[in-house]
């Protein structure tokens, strides 16, 4: 699969529906992606 931040909302919605994927994981991947790159960014604020 690809990075989950690489994917359509068309996409997720496909992996949603097959139960291949949840909105949970796509949420935590985003956190995740957001704590990695927001030193250098600074563009999340908590």
């Amino acid at each position: 699969m690809s990075e989950i931040a690489d994917l359509s909302a068309a996409q997720l919605l496909s992996l949603y529906s097959d139960r291949q994927l949840s909105p949970v994981a796509v949420t935590k991947a985003a956190l995740e992606r957001i704590n990695t790159y927001n030193s250098s960014v600074n563009a999340y604020s908590i």
